[in-house]
């Protein structure tokens, strides 16, 4: 019954999406289902993972790209990958509870750049949106996602990288041609 409602293979995914910086992850629910000591084949208590993995392709094939559709780019520097920004952005005025306030008066969100050389040869660039609205509602509990502080004004009471969603990431080497590669829309 437990394995039938609770540990289902979507609810698990959704603790891994949850989880703060990683905490769960494919790995982890494999180490945790060695406790079970199964034999091959044998179902346990939790998923399996690659029961969770046939789960997460579903989820991307109906529900991710329908929502929020991307696309795959490689070139001669590397690959990149595209979420479409319009529906980024709607998606998150949705799930932040601003839909409407934006309909009436400036919402306000920030464009994230972060970058990083890997290796010698290899590196990435990010560009992201930032939500930074004080009227933003924090979609796991439903409550202000910014809070007054009588010293430093508004602070948000988690942390940043919460607020911040990927529009573009590019993975490849390091060229000058990156910049033009890695353009904003």
């Amino acid at each position: 019954m437990v394995r039938k409602n609770i540990f289902v293979p979507w609810k698990v995914l959704q603790s891994e999406d949850l989880a703060i910086h990683g905490g769960i992850n494919f790995k982890g629910i494999e180490t945790l289902r060695q406790v079970e000591q199964l034999q091959p084949h044998q179902r346990g208590f939790l998923p399996s993972r690659s029961s969770l993995q046939a789960c997460s392709v579903k989820l991307h094939e109906k529900v991710g790209q329908h929502l929020i559709p991307f696309k795959k780019v490689e070139n001669a520097s590397g690959e990149m990958f595209l979420f479409d920004p319009e529906k980024m952005v709607r998606f998150l005025l949705k799930t932040f509870q601003l839909h409407e306030k934006a309909q009436r008066e400036p919402v306000e969100m920030c464009i994230t750049l972060d970058g990083a050389q890997l290796t010698k040869d290899l590196c990435h660039l990010t560009f992201g949106i930032k939500i930074t609205d004080c009227d933003a509602i924090d979609p796991r509990d439903g409550t202000l996602a910014c809070q007054e502080d009588g010293i430093y004004g508004n602070i948000f009471k988690m942390q940043s990288c919460n607020y911040c969603f990927i529009v573009k990431t590019f993975l490849g080497k390091d060229s000058k041609d990156i910049q033009g590669v890695c353009r904003c829309f």
